[in-house]
């Protein structure tokens, strides 16, 4: 379970921008999920951090990966070690762009 849950945290921790393509409905579908945005996607479009939304905080870092992120914890709060801290902050960083790569894994569970 906590492997799982680093691993989601990862993936939306990652970001990738993709440019948008027009496919024009022409030949044969060779193959089809049959994942349906509109039916099976997210009720919420991709958002970056231009909202200051909540992404990683010490208590989400402590919650998947343990106390051994934390170099002392003072009531209660986790306070991070430095290598920690620097991973949380350029994870936050890279979802600047967007969250949408973890939301597409996450879509397909």
């Amino acid at each position: 379970m906590k492997h799982m849950l680093s691993t989601l945290i990862l993936l939306l921790c990652c970001f990738v921008i993709y440019p948008t393509i027009t496919v024009l409905a022409q030949g044969t579908v060779l193959a089809d999920t049959g994942f349906r945005p509109q039916q099976h996607g997210f009720s919420f479009a991709n958002y970056g951090n231009e909202t200051n939304p909540v992404n990683l905080t010490p208590q989400t870092m402590q919650k998947v990966f343990g106390d051994t992120v934390c170099k002392a914890i003072q009531a209660g709060a986790c306070v991070l070690t430095a290598s920690s801290q620097a991973w949380m902050t350029q994870r936050n960083e890279e979802m600047e762009g967007g969250h949408c790569e973890g939301m597409a894994a996450l879509s397909k569970l």
